[in-house]
C-alpha cells in the first residue's frame, strides 16, 4: 500500500491527522527501514562468504600444490644433505 496509500485513505476517510493514522505510518515506516537493513545486511553476509570461500579455494590450491611438488624437493634436499655429509 504504501506511505502515500495510508495517507490517501486516511483523507478519504477524515482522520489524516489521527493518532491511528500517525500509528499506522510510523509503523510502515520502521517495517520498510527494517526489511531494508536487512537486505543490506544480506547482501554484505553473502559478498562476505563469497571472499571467505575465495580464499579457501585458493588456500586449499596452494596446498595441493605443495603436496604434490613434495617428492621433488623432497629428493632435491636429499642431494643436499648428502652433499654436505661428504664434505
Amino acid at each position: 500500500m504504501g506511505l502515500q496509500g495510508l495517507e490517501r485513505g486516511a483523507a478519504a476517510q477524515g482522520s489524516l491527522l489521527s493518532g491511528g493514522t500517525q500509528k499506522a505510518l510510523a509503523r510502515y515506516s520502521s517495517d520498510y527501514a527494517s526489511n531494508e537493513y536487512g537486505n543490506a545486511y544480506n547482501r554484505a553476509y553473502q559478498k562476505l562468504s563469497d571472499e571467505f570461500q575465495c580464499a579457501i579455494r585458493h588456500a586449499m590450491e596452494q596446498k595441493r600444490g605443495c603436496v604434490e611438488s613434495w617428492p621433488e624437493r623432497r629428493t632435491i634436499h636429499e642431494d643436499e644433505y648428502a652433499c654436505l655429509a661428504v664434505r
